[in-house]
């Protein structure tokens, strides 16, 4: 397996908005062996990044490298890179055991080989029973593995994927989330994931990009980019349901720092100080229905209640704005009832009310 390697790469398509690029000036390495996911919302830049990689797309500026080698100008075909797309994309009329020869018998690679590494993928992934059926006579499940298989079998250096499950539903997409990591963590590819389910970059990944706008926001393994979001877009985009936000003025004493907001106030940290506005943010999970020794109380009437199997979720209206709780308490309060939560103050989080950087 190879590093990969993105150095100052850029991307303007012509007729676009020139203070609008898809990409800018981006830098990123991935290290051998390393499973990185790039995710975000529609049109941040992650599938053009990934079409760069793959020599799908030229960059408009910068350079990309895969091991030591500058393949910038080098086709696709040369790069030694493997692709899974949305779509299996299969050839229809060939069996299992065709489509995972293809590639080998292309390179006209002798057929005890083709036999051999056909074999182990199909053992890999479970495929030894489908070798000879036809691509329409496989699940979704079966189809997506032969896709991944027939990458698999070229041995490539570095392997690309581009939202390879969204085309399946939640119980097979959770199924091929285990295969891909159990696979990963078996075979140590090196690999680059593009999705825009934060799910999916959460169990799978090594390291996360998340992008927006084309830029990157934060880099990070996934316990850091939930822990400690750089910005409110990372707070706000990881986290099902997402941080809430509420809005507080600094105001400043001999005693420190104060961060009032409407029905709420709590003792600044230093790295607030320097601040004159913030958005106080904490995950559903980390609100109490019970009074904790320190916690902060925050007002407010229970709009609606969902129940989650094991936990409900209470979305509610304070004067500071809506804010949302996750309890095991299946008695917990009703619909229209008034309730108090406690915020943990160990477990909040402050942004710049304008930069929207974490501080």
């Amino acid at each position: 397996m190879s590093d990969v390697a993105l150095v100052g790469v850029a991307k303007h398509y012509d007729g676009g908005d020139p203070d609008k690029p898809a990409l800018k000036r981006t830098s990123l390495s991935i290290y051998s062996g390393e499973l990185v996911v790039l995710v975000g919302p529609s049109g941040c830049g992650k599938s053009t990044t990934l079409r760069i990689v793959a020599g799908l797309e030229e960059p408009t500026a910068g350079r990309v490298y895969i091991g030591d080698a500058d393949v910038t100008s080098v086709p696709p075909a040369r790069r030694d890179i493997a692709m899974v797309f949305q779509s299996y994309a299969l050839y229809p009329h060939m069996s299992v055991y065709k489509n995972l020869a293809f590639a080998l018998e292309l390179r006209k690679m002798s057929k005890a080989v083709i036999e051999r590494r056909v074999g182990e993928v199909a053992r890999t992934l479970g495929l030894e029973e489908c070798l000879s059926r036809k691509p329409k006579a496989l699940s979704g499940g079966q189809r997506q593995r032969v896709a991944m298989g027939r990458a698999m079998v070229r041995d490539p250096k570095v392997f690309l994927f581009d939202e390879p499950l969204s085309n399946l539903d939640a119980l097979l997409r959770s199924e091929m989330r285990k295969e891909i990591a159990r696979l990963h963590r078996q075979t140590r590819a090196t690999c680059l994931y593009v999705t825009h389910d934060q799910v999916e970059a959460m169990t799978l990944a090594d390291r996360i990009v998340v992008l927006d706008g084309g830029r990157i926001q934060q880099v990070g393994p996934p316990a850091e980019i939930y822990d400690k979001p750089a910005n409110r877009f990372v707070a706000g985009f990881f986290g099902t349901p997402s941080m809430n936000l509420l809005s507080a003025a600094i105001e400043r004493g001999e005693d420190g720092a104060l961060a009032r907001g409407s029905g709420f106030s709590l003792a600044a940290p230093a790295a607030v100080a320097p601040a004159n506005e913030v958005l106080v943010g904490f995950r559903p999970e980390a609100a109490r229905l019970r009074e904790q020794p320190g916690a902060v109380p925050v007002r407010g009437r229970v709009e609606l209640r969902e129940v989650l199997g094991s936990e409900v979720l209470l979305h509610l209206r304070c004067d500071a704005g809506p804010l949302t709780v996750r309890t095991a308490d299946r008695a917990a309060a009703g619909e229209g009832e008034n309730l108090t939560v406690w915020l943990d103050r160990d477990r909040l989080h402050f942004f710049d009310a304008h930069s929207e950087a974490r501080l």
